[in-house]
């Protein structure tokens, strides 16, 4: 068990823990076993109201503090997921993407010292490819400028096991808005001289990962947009894509563990499909229908 719970990360082992605790809660309150078939039942009463990545999370929760679970047992629950899958098919919208013109007008909504702080967490995010739990725990000793490159070290990225912490690389040109922006954001701080980029302006304890999500869901509700702080993660892998960047720099620049977790981001480029850059460049479209010309007569 010890071996179980050191090999996952903290904040896995404290959503399954809870999973496990609403489970047992549900089976002891209906008098029921805590057993396999209870949990079936449970998972049963929970697809009607949670989504399909729910069910899968409370089903590993299960596994984890159990040893064995029975082959029907596991079929019944692969087909609960399976079917709850299916359904989500018909409904399921394609996730928002935030792409670079987004952000340039996110930057005419600048007023004063706090949203400057919002700016410059929608950008820095955009950017570097920030989860939102990367942004809360961002301090200014993980961030420099260098010859005209942004060094954004992520002590704790979600696919650095080993916890030696990773290193984002952004073009940071001086007086370049990211530039400008670090640049003030840290001149209010000089003052109070807090640990970490996105804190709490009374207190300068770091934002929750939950604020940061709301401030930039806030920042796009400002500017008509319909967006969540993942969509930046999201937009900024496809318009590296459409730059050119192949997946392998991609996956490296956005710190995913793995080329099946970063393919769900991606969106169909000609790029990814081996067009280059000139063949897509050349061929200009004409609008209207096509002119039909007289061809001269070949002499005999």
């Amino acid at each position: 068990m010890t071996a179980l719970s050191s090999a996952k990360a903290a904040s896995t082992m404290k959503a399954y823990g809870q999973e496990n605790e609403q489970r047992r809660r549900w089976i002891l309150e209906r008098g029921l076993p805590l057993n396999e078939v209870s949990t079936v039942m449970y998972l049963a009463w929970k697809s009607e109201s949670v989504g399909s990545g729910s069910l899968a999370k409370i089903s590993a929760a299960y596994k984890m503090v159990n040893n064995e679970v029975s082959i029907p047992g596991a079929q019944c629950v692969a087909e609960l997921i399976n079917s709850k899958k299916r359904a989500e098919a018909t409904t399921r919208k394609q996730p928002v993407c935030i792409n670079e013109p987004v952000i340039v007008k996110i930057m005419s909504t600048l007023e004063d010292a706090k949203s400057e702080i919002d700016v410059l967490l929608v950008h820095l995010s955009y950017s570097a490819l920030l989860r939102a739990s990367e942004a809360s725990n961002l301090q200014w000793k993980d961030v420099r400028v260098k010859n005209g490159l942004l060094e954004v070290f992520v002590a704790e990225a979600k696919n650095d096991q080993l916890g030696k912490g990773r290193t984002t690389f952004v073009q940071c040109k001086a007086g370049s808005d990211l530039d400008l922006l670090l640049k003030r954001w840290k001149v209010r701080c000089s003052l109070k001289n807090p640990d970490f980029i996105f804190h709490n302006l009374h207190n300068q304890k770091p934002l929750s990962p939950s604020s940061i999500s709301s401030i930039v869901k806030a920042k796009f509700d400002a500017i008509g947009v319909q967006g969540s702080h993942h969509a930046l993660r999201r937009g900024r892998a496809n318009d590296l894509q459409a730059e050119g960047f192949s997946l392998d720099e991609i996956q490296r620049t956005g710190r995913w563990r793995s080329p099946a977790g970063m393919s769900t981001y991606l969106r169909d480029n000609p790029r990814a499909q081996g067009i280059r850059v000139e063949e897509m460049e050349s061929e200009e479209e004409e609008e209207g229908p096509p002119s039909l010309t007289r061809e001269a007569p070949v002499p005999l």
